[in-house]
């Protein structure tokens, strides 16, 4: 599995990552540099970890990461994080709008892609048409005027489903990895608040993203499976376990954390079993074809042609 969208700067969590069937992440972190130099480590030391790939995290003032107030500053701020090693470009809420669109427009012309939730006050329409890749949660209000733009610019969204559950402090409705996690580190993310929008992370709110999701795939739009601020690694389960419940057939919710997230990232060896690729797979007792859920009973996982233990690895961390 990919998560396009992980916070594998937790380092002590790189085994339930292996563990989940998550054999790469990319990380849109505000120290790139950091996590560049650890996707190196895993690679050359072999480590107990996932493959990495390196994002960048822009903020505005007040911000976590590279902070930017100006369009000059916001720039600037892309050509470091590109120097540091990164492939993608997220922006934080605390962006100002032409801030935020000269960020999008720098990376583009550098050749990374772009990622956003699209902050308040800004248009996710604008901002698409603008040059965005990637819609990180759904926007709010009325999206109909939105899919034709996000289809004619070929752009993704990434619902980030189990974060607004988590959120929202909802209980599963189905048997999810999420309840393997130490209670700590769950009381750590229940902890977390959105944006502030009125209704964020509220059941009607989860319920208008499933119907976002059925929408946008009825219009072309890609969709891509990115866990976010979620629970590491095991989110993804529960975000594949949603995008189903949002009408999506589970060979069609596999390919937003395999085949697709491979092409969203500009990774040609990964996302598919192939000759030549990179040896990336789970050994599972059943098909997550008859059910999404069979994800969860991993017995090994292959990462990079390494075969680990999958219960080992979940011990490894604690879970």
């Amino acid at each position: 599995l990919i998560d396009v969208n992980g916070m594998f700067s937790q380092v002590d969590l790189a085994p339930v990552y292996l563990a989940a069937g998550v054999t790469t992440v990319l990380d849109a972190t505000p120290d790139a540099a950091f996590v560049a130099a650890y996707e190196k480590s895993v690679v050359d030391d072999r480590l107990m970890a996932p493959s990495v790939l390196t994002g960048g995290f822009i903020d505005g003032a007040g911000g976590a990461g590279v902070t930017t107030a100006t369009p000059d500053e916001g720039r600037q701020a892309v050509r470091k994080l590109r120097g540091d090693g990164a492939k993608r470009i997220e922006v934080g809420d605390a962006v100002a709008d032409p801030v935020l669109r000269a960020i999008v427009q720098d990376a583009n012309r550098l050749g990374l892609t772009t990622g956003s939730r699209a902050p308040a006050g800004v248009s996710a329409q604008d901002l698409v048409e603008g040059g965005l890749d990637r819609l990180e949660s759904v926007p709010p209000g009325p999206l109909a005027a939105l899919w034709p733009v996000m289809a004619k610019r070929r752009a993704s969204l990434e619902p980030q489903l189990a974060f607004l559950e988590l959120v929202a402090g909802i209980k599963p409705s189905a048997p999810s990895s999420i309840a393997r996690a130490p209670q700590s580190l769950m009381r750590r993310y229940r902890s977390l608040v959105v944006d502030g929008t009125p209704g964020a992370g509220t059941p009607a709110a989860i319920a208008g993203a499933l119907a976002a999701v059925r929408e946008a795939q009825g219009a072309g739009i890609r969709v891509l499976a990115g866990t976010g601020p979620a629970m590491p690694a095991v989110a993804i389960h529960r975000e594949l376990e949603l995008l189903v419940q949002a009408g999506m057939s589970p060979a069609d919710a596999l390919q937003t954390a395999t085949s697709i997230a491979a092409q969203s990232l500009n990774q040609s060896d990964i996302g598919t079993v192939e000759e030549g690729k990179r040896a990336d797979l789970l050994i599972l007792p059943a098909s997550p074809l008859a059910d999404i859920a069979n994800l969860q009973r991993a017995k090994w996982i292959v990462a990079g042609g390494k075969v680990w233990a999958a219960e080992k690895l979940w011990k490894a961390a604690g879970f």
